[in-house]
């Protein structure tokens, strides 16, 4: 199975990246710049933000058999970044896999996105989500509580974000979330781009155990 994988820097993206190559699959791993140990042959730099058109992804689907986006932004660089890179690039993504009919997409979104949302971050996860799930495809929408790792600064995913309305609260921190480890959300999305036509459409992605906000990291 040859695997695209979109965000591969990320925290997220490059554990997806590494699950699916253990499970033997072959990987192409996408980010705006490839990391200095990544050969050529299996990264394709792409500015996501800008490929907001079917046309843009036709080139880089041919020959992928899955397809795994966990493209996301914490908070906007500029106006309209959560728009652009959470629903613009993912939907003409998707609607490039209808057209190649390719054959697994699984999409990272966010738990607690929809259309109407509290937040702007929600709301664009959520566009995105509904146009996956509206879609002609075998897709799954994962949904990751708050993810955590041993990745210095990026320890925690989704930490202390503004898009987060429990953390403007008062008390926040004794907030209970219930985490999940990045290696486990990993083995997760690449036992779901690997599946078959059994897999869930929806999934969210939790830790087994709440845990008070400041007791994560």
């Amino acid at each position: 199975m040859r695997a695209l994988v979109l965000g591969a820097t990320g925290l997220v993206g490059s554990h997806a990246l590494r699950a699916l190559r253990a499970a033997g699959c072959t990987t192409v791993g996408a980010s705006r710049r490839r990391p200095a140990d990544e050969h050529p042959d299996g990264w394709i730099e792409i500015d996501f933000g800008r490929m907001t058109g079917e046309h843009d992804w036709l080139p880089l689907l041919a020959g992928v058999d899955a397809v795994v986006n966990c493209v996301g932004i914490i908070r906007e660089a500029q106006a309209g970044d959560f728009d652009r890179l959470h629903r613009a690039a993912p939907v003409a993504l998707f609607a490039a896999c209808e057209r190649l009919r390719v054959r697994r997409v699984v999409h990272v979104s966010a738990l607690g996105s929809g259309p109407d949302a509290a937040t702007a971050y929600w709301r664009s996860k959520g566009a995105a989500d509904a146009d996956l799930l509206g879609r002609a495809l075998s897709a799954t929408v994962v949904r990751p509580s708050l993810v955590y790792g041993e990745d210095g600064a990026s320890s925690v995913l989704f930490r202390a974000l503004a898009t987060l309305p429990v953390l403007m609260l008062p008390m926040a921190h004794e907030a209970r979330v219930q985490p999940i480890h990045v290696d486990d959300l990993a083995a997760l999305i690449a036992r779901l781009a690997m599946a078959g036509g059994e897999a869930p459409r929806e999934m969210a992605a939790v830790g087994e155990a709440p845990r008070e906000l400041a007791a994560v990291g």
